[in-house]
């Protein structure tokens, strides 16, 4: 399953992003790209906005599609 750091409950934001568990920094692009780290617990707070998890956010919502139903006079 694909994740990534920023909601993980080993990842710290402050004046650098750190990985506890790996004891090593990272930019905040890396900490925001998907991974599949063995060692990623779930926590429902983001490291940088402090927003709630929603799994909804970020899906592109797919567009209707107008469908018109022409009847045709047969004379």
């Amino acid at each position: 399953m694909a994740h990534s750091c920023r909601w993980c409950v080993l990842c710290f934001e402050g004046e650098v992003v750190f990985c506890n568990h790996y004891e090593k920094t990272m930019s905040e692009k890396a900490a925001k790209r998907t991974n599949k780290c063995p060692h990623f617990q779930f926590i429902p707070f983001d490291a940088f906005d402090e927003i709630k998890y929603d799994p909804e956010r970020g899906k592109k919502k797919g567009k209707k599609a107008d469908v018109k139903i022409e009847t045709m006079a047969l004379f």
